[in-house]
């Protein structure tokens, strides 16, 4: 597999220790695919160099504020925090919501993780986001042309569970523009409007990955902090030096050679053992993958589309650097939903759209055993520094 190493650059760690499972009651279902269960090693940043010779690590600083963003304090994410206007829309939303869906629950009417809620003049709020989404976006948006909403007011509030240096130590609220189109329309799509949604997709992914990590297997977000995606369970994981740390986290630690499922699994996170962290002349010969600048949430919902182009690309909170395929296997976190056949059609028939299937088909066997609650459940405890 060919391809293109870049400078190699460390940053801060944050040590996850797995729990000690030697407390807890052995699970029947699902099986772990290893002979022995053993807390893998700690994962952190390599420190084979200190973060101060690398002037422009980390990539964003995370307490950066942006200076077109107005930012404002709250004591706490409640929604009697917020500004007046902003409360009454939000019950507002919920109103309309409970006679439109009477069966849902508050949390999915307006109040939850990542709710929307319209406000005036084409703008929403965005509630309960991850800090990490606003500087993906704010990165992507200083680097490249793909469309995104414009972020006007950011209210951050701290999470008091969450160590300072977690990323999920600071959430907020966002106030930002309404894209036009929808993430709707590609259901309906013709033979030729598929044919152009690969395209005008495949551009954007070809920017995306062009964005620099900070090493050429740095797997982070663009602050040098840990990465949330909901394919991993639901707390925070890495930074990691390298891919092989990395596929160690997918497998809890288990040792390659003790996996018992498909042999697929030993094909793919073979690539990537003993990769050390080098320096940029020795990573120019270095095979096994590289990581690339990832969505991670790459499917319909988070892509507006008019009929003719792509207006957006939405929900930004999983991304960061990950290994070069996991944009497209994460494509297939959605596989199984019939209104997406076009959209994977389009992926499918676009030449440009790198594709990873055997990494897909050891993405799948470990998702048939190590389920996303398992993450959970076995890196439980609180990151520390």
């Amino acid at each position: 597999m060919e391809a293109r190493h870049l400078q190699s650059q460390t940053g801060p760690a944050i040590i996850r220790q797995p729990r000690d499972l030697s407390e807890q009651k052995a699970t029947p279902e699902p099986a772990v695919p290893w002979k022995t269960i053993s807390p893998g090693p700690e994962t952190t940043m390599s420190r084979d160099k200190p973060a101060a010779s690398y002037p422009n690590w980390p990539l964003v600083q995370r307490g950066t504020k942006y200076p077109h963003i107005t930012f404002e304090s709250l004591s706490s994410g409640a929604i009697f925090d917020l500004p007046l206007s902003l409360r009454l829309r939000i019950q507002a939303t919920r109103y309309k919501n409970v006679l439109t869906h009477p069966t849902k629950s508050r949390r999915l009417l307006g109040a939850g993780l990542g709710s929307i809620i319209p406000l005036p003049n084409n703008k929403i709020l965005k509630l309960n986001a991850s800090r990490n989404e606003l500087h993906a976006m704010e990165f992507v948006r200083a680097n490249t042309t793909i469309p995104l909403p414009t972020i006007f007011v950011v209210y951050v509030f701290p999470q008091s569970s969450q160590p300072e240096n977690s990323v999920d130590h600071e959430r907020i609220h966002m106030i930002m523009s309404h894209l036009p189109g929808s993430n709707q329309a590609y259901v309906d799509m013709s033979e030729s409007q598929i044919r152009e949604y690969g395209k005008q997709l495949a551009g954007c992914l070809a920017q995306l990955r062009c964005l620099e990590p900070p090493a050429a297997r740095y797997v982070g977000s663009v602050t040098g902090q840990s990465l949330i995606d909901h394919r991993l369970g639901h707390i925070p994981f890495g930074p990691f030096a390298t891919v092989a740390e990395f596929h160690d986290y997918l497998r809890l630690g288990g040792k390659l050679e003790n996996w018992t499922g498909g042999d697929i699994v030993k094909t793919v996170h073979g690539r990537n053992l003993n990769l050390d962290f080098e320096d940029k002349e020795s990573e120019k010969t270095v095979k096994g993958y590289i990581t690339k600048f990832t969505h991670a949430d790459l499917n319909p919902s988070n892509i507006m589309y008019d009929g003719q182009r792509i207006t957006g690309i939405i929900d930004w909170e999983f991304a960061g650097f990950y290994p070069e395929y996991w944009e497209y296997t994460k494509m297939y976190f959605a596989e199984g939903r019939p209104a997406y056949a076009n959209f994977f059609s389009a992926v499918e028939r676009e030449d440009s759209i790198a594709k990873y299937r055997e990494e897909l088909e050891a993405e799948n066997d470990i998702q048939e055993r190590v389920s996303f609650w398992r993450y959970d459940d076995y890196y439980g405890g609180s990151p520390t520094s």
